[in-house]
């Protein structure tokens, strides 16, 4: 939301990375932005046909910041990976950018029930220097991740990548 353009928003960095590395014979990374299921856990994700249809190699998981309810978040959490994972899939489970002790929770727990990895985010809410504050007059915009702050996710997300796969 803050990256100060669509190429420096962590996705495209985790791309790039995986791009220029020559540990993989092919790359082909998909997204979809999921805040709708984040507020409501009965948004039919059937709907990203393309990406149900789909086995991969690596499936991540980095999302929690827009669920609004907790209580039901882990078995939707579980549901929602089961949907696009296969058997093979290595899933990474990311922190949350704004700490929330509860959602961080959950993320733990069901990265270590179910085999996956977990990336804490710790270390990144702890440099204010990855948020865009001061950035933009919309101090809910300047809350979101800066350029740094996305260039960081990125690198996290191949470190945890490459360790895995």
């Amino acid at each position: 939301m803050a990256a100060s353009a669509p190429d420096k928003d962590f996705l495209s960095v985790y791309n790039r990375l995986l791009q220029v590395s020559d540990r993989y014979n092919y790359v082909d990374v998909s997204s979809r932005n999921i805040a709708g299921w984040e507020n409501d856990f009965s948004f039919n994700l059937n709907e990203f046909v393309d990406l149900t249809s789909k086995s991969y190699d690596v499936l991540i998981v980095r999302l929690g910041e827009n669920v609004s309810n907790p209580a039901e978040y882990q078995t939707a959490l579980n549901k929602m990976i089961n949907l696009f994972k296969s058997q093979k899939t290595k899933v990474i489970i990311t922190g949350t950018v704004w700490e929330d002790p509860v959602k961080e929770e959950i993320h733990k727990k069901v990265a270590l029930e179910n085999g996956y990895t977990y990336v804490p985010f710790e270390s990144f809410r702890s440099n204010t220097k990855n948020y865009a504050l001061g950035l933009f007059e919309n101090v809910g915009v300047a809350g979101h991740s800066s350029d740094l702050g996305m260039q960081t996710i990125g690198q996290l997300l191949y470190k945890s990548t490459i360790e895995i796969y």
